[in-house]
């Protein structure tokens, strides 16, 4: 799934406050629309269980490397998304473990990649930021 996303992020550019980037799920997304009236399944992987609502935030992760936002940003966006979407809540410790998942594992796959004032990695060639 995480090498889908990555191939997906490098289809098109994307900027880190993309309002298309509130849809930007997976399929662990559960439909919830801060209602909390879903389900929300517990799912594992490699020895973490966690609801699949979380694990969803390795997207978000992701994007917030593609774009060259730093991990503090994308963990502050998380939190104001909670606290829109749950009544003031923060994001759970889970969803920031995924998020930092996602982001950790992009950075690891796009090492190449470098970000303010260099150049990043776009569908294997490199291009300059400007």
């Amino acid at each position: 799934m995480l090498n889908e996303i990555n191939d997906d992020l490098h289809k098109k550019w994307r900027t880190s406050y993309d309002p298309a980037r509130a849809d930007y799920d997976t399929p662990f997304f559960n439909g919830d629309d801060g209602s909390g009236n879903v389900d929300d399944d517990v799912v594992c992987i490699n020895d973490k269980c966690s609801p699949q609502s979380a694990v969803n935030y390795a997207a978000q992760g992701m994007y917030s490397a593609y774009t060259g936002q730093s991990l503090e940003d994308a963990e502050g966006l998380a939190d104001s998304w909670n606290f829109w979407m749950h009544s003031g809540g923060a994001a759970t410790e889970d969803e920031l473990y995924w998020l930092k998942y996602g982001y950790d594992y992009y950075n690891s796959i796009n090492s190449d990649t470098r970000v303010n004032g260099a150049s990043k990695k776009r569908n294997g060639k490199l291009m300059e930021i400007e």
